[in-house]
């Protein structure tokens, strides 16, 4: 028979295997951090987690630090992930053409949720989310780069409550709501981005200081939308330039469910300004929309009398200004018609101050629009 000692050393000795086994066990699931800390003070030393198919995304956020990199392979991930920690980078690999897929299968919420400062997302496919595709909430510098979202829910890219935002040549497409939507931010930059089959193809609200260029609207009901609501934190909506944009055919029906604000936007227009300050359309161009290319109104035009605005519900301070402008009023709204506009390229409904046009088209509501007394840098978001 073996002694006590003996015994001992042998349990011992099947516990550190099976440890190791388990260790192994977890390296292979889940992907550890390539690279040592870097020392206090260094910014340029980054660990890189790289996740494969069959591996989770989340368990190599968990095991990240700030300042980590993680990249994703080529694959299908259906997952949630949750981001709540700063200096994060979100890396799709995109080999020979082909993308990691976030896959919400119809089921899942959100694909990405980030509240840390410093987060970049770029190079995914996301698609078939119930709530959103990226959402980024109350952070410092937000980039969205590279990213195409399929039937993610009410938004696809979504920052809210940020500063300093980024979207850069991301195409959304089949949302309920708004395919790039920033909501309540500062210091936004919209730019080389698509939009098309949503309700409204990109969206600023209640936001400070926005670039909205170089972007492709189409067959949205909205193609690109500069907008002050009530009933948020936020109360201003101003400094916004809207410029260089190719905005065509936006008479897609409205898909949003009964019962949500986005309800009120009608098919048929191209850009809208409602109740927003200080912007400036220019060099855009804008065709094929039912009702109008160009609207300017206010929050009392769409919401009904009993609704109590804690907003001055007025646009104000606002230029628009050598658009490219064609095949715009065909087939005008309801809401239109109720106002007796006829359709055409340029409309305001007479609310607001401080508004003016610079346009080669008689295709206006009404017929003689006031001209710009201002400046340029007056209602040009101070970009």
């Amino acid at each position: 028979m073996k002694s006590s000692l003996e015994w001992f050393a042998l349990v011992a000795c099947f516990g550190l295997l099976s440890l190791c086994s388990a260790a192994a066990a977890e390296e292979e699931k889940y992907p550890e951090r390539n690279a040592a800390a870097p020392a206090v003070g260094a910014q340029t030393i980054r660990g890189t987690f790289t996740v494969s198919p069959g591996q989770s995304i989340q368990a190599a956020v968990d095991r990240a630090r700030p300042g980590d990199r993680i990249q994703v392979l080529p694959g299908t991930y259906s997952e949630s992930v949750t981001i709540d920690f700063d200096d994060i980078e979100l890396v799709g690999v995109v080999q020979n053409g082909e993308r990691p897929t976030f896959d919400g299968k119809g089921k899942l919420n959100d694909a990405v949720l980030a509240s840390g400062n410093n987060f970049v997302i770029s190079g995914f496919e996301i698609r078939d989310y119930k709530g959103n595709g990226v959402v980024v909430n109350k952070a410092k510098n937000a980039t969205f780069k590279n990213l195409v979202c399929h039937n993610t829910g009410k938004y696809g890219v979504y920052p809210v409550l940020c500063q300093g935002v980024l979207v850069d040549g991301c195409v959304v497409s089949d949302v309920w709501d708004a395919g790039v939507y920033a909501g309540q931010c500062q210091d936004v930059v919209i730019q080389n981005c698509e939009g098309y089959r949503n309700t409204i193809g990109m969206e600023t609200e209640n936001c400070v200081n926005v670039l909205m260029t170089n972007n492709s609207a189409h067959h949205n009901s909205l193609g690109l939308l500069v907008v002050l609501l009530p009933d948020l934190p936020t109360t201003v909506a101003s400094n916004a330039r809207v410029i260089n944009n190719r905005v065509y055919d936006n008479n897609y029906v409205n898909l949003s469910p009964p019962g949500n604000t986005v309800n009120l936007v009608e098919p048929g227009m191209g850009i809208a300004v409602n109740a927003a300050d200080n912007t400036e359309v220019t060099r855009n161009e804008v065709r094929g929309h039912g009702s109008y290319g160009i609207a300017m109104y206010a929050l009392t035009d769409v919401f009904p009398p009993e609704h109590k605005l804690n907003v001055e519900p007025n646009p104000d301070g606002n230029y628009i200004h050598g658009n490219f402008l064609s095949e715009n009023g065909g087939n005008v709204s309801k809401r239109m018609k109720s106002l007796g506009a006829p359709g055409g390229d340029l409309f305001w409904s007479g609310k607001g101050t401080g508004n003016g046009w610079s346009e080669a088209t008689e295709k206006t509501y009404p017929a003689k629009l006031p001209g710009w007394n201002g400046s340029v840098g007056a209602a040009g978001g101070g970009r």
